[in-house]
């Protein structure tokens, strides 16, 4: 049986005829395209264990998620950009919301709790955005989304 490596894999659809790909996962397939597809396939069987959803990574998906919410206000000119990133922050470092963009945490690492990580973060995005308030340089995109061409089947995708 002869692998077709992209149509093999779990690629989300952009809905625009593309594919939505993360930069970790761009760079998992360019060291090696069969490791990934055997990443993606165990990532969809619920009989092979999965990799621990370390609190860390997932303190970083909700940070990184209200800094852009925070960012982008300030580029709307918007005098709540501060309350808005805290306020995502806050409500997606919520257990029962953070699945709505991580993964729930299932391994704590040492030192790190539940309310030391949401005061980390707290003081992280007042820290930010003291620093974004005082700097004077022009933000020219915030996920910047851009195509890449892929062929599936003689098919070129963008």
């Amino acid at each position: 049986m002869k692998l077709d490596l992209a149509r093999d894999n779990y690629l989300r659809p952009n809905g625009l005829g593309g594919y939505i790909l993360r930069q970790s996962d761009l760079s998992a397939w360019s060291r090696c395209q069969l490791q990934k597809y055997y990443y993606d396939r165990a990532a969809a069987d619920p009989e092979t264990p999965q990799p621990a959803a370390l609190s860390a990574t997932v303190y970083g998906s909700v940070i990184h998620h209200a800094l852009h919410a925070m960012e982008l206000a300030i580029h709307e000119d918007r005098e709540d950009a501060l309350a808005v990133a805290l306020r995502d922050f806050d409500h997606y470092w919520q257990p029962e919301n953070v699945t709505a963009i991580a993964e729930t945490i299932t391994e704590w690492l040492p030192r790190q709790t539940y309310g030391g990580l949401r005061e980390r973060g707290r003081l992280a995005l007042r820290d930010h955005y003291d620093l974004l308030r005082r700097d004077e340089s022009w933000v020219l995109g915030l996920e910047y989304q851009f195509a890449v061409p892929l062929v599936i089947n003689d098919v070129t995708h963008t």
